[in-house]
């Protein structure tokens, strides 16, 4: 399975949360998810939040999901923020 979350609230991160718990403990072949987040700190609360839900639930360390995290840098918006101020 593949699918890519945009998380920019809190609703996007409990949907995340459940989908990335869902396939990690699923026995379907290729386990890959891509999240965006608007900020590295939301990022980190996410990171918290399911290594918590992993835990809780005992999900086995060799669940075979491979995630890709995506954080804007200040490089690929600057330009644009400049024009908006």
């Amino acid at each position: 399975m593949m699918a890519h979350v945009i998380v920019a609230n809190e609703s996007d991160m409990e949907f995340g949360i459940d989908l990335a718990y869902e396939v990690a403990i699923s026995s379907i072949g290729e386990k890959e998810l891509e999240f965006s987040f608007p900020s590295e700190g939301l990022m980190h609360i996410f990171l918290n939040n399911l290594y918590s839900e992993f835990i809780t639930h005992s999900v086995p360390l060799s669940h075979g999901l491979d995630l890709k995290l995506n954080v804007p840098t200040d490089d690929e918006y600057g330009d644009e923020i400049e024009q908006l101020e």
